[in-house]
């Protein structure tokens, strides 16, 4: 059987589109959806999670790391808590 373009391949189960890059696109935008990257197939890792492990794993709090780092506890907390990344 002959090679089917992916536009052709779209509109053989339904797709109207006939540009190339609506199938992409599509996948694109559920792969988002997900909270996933589509070019490496992962999701995004924020820096409160990677903190948070890192915290966990030493045994300290965000206190105790504020004063070794000499910043203010609040900033340790703001990127604990989501709402900021840096």
């Amino acid at each position: 059987a002959p090679r089917r373009s992916p536009a052709s391949s779209m509109t053989a189960v339904g797709g109207a589109c006939h540009r190339p890059q609506c199938h992409k696109e599509s996948v694109d935008r559920h792969w988002r959806s997900a909270g996933m990257n589509a070019r490496h197939g992962m999701r995004p890792v924020y820096p409160r999670e990677i903190l948070r492990e890192v915290l966990d794993e030493l045994g300290l709090s965000a206190n105790r790391l504020s004063k070794a780092l000499g910043v203010p506890v609040n900033r340790v907390t703001t990127i604990l808590n989501g709402q900021s990344a840096a």
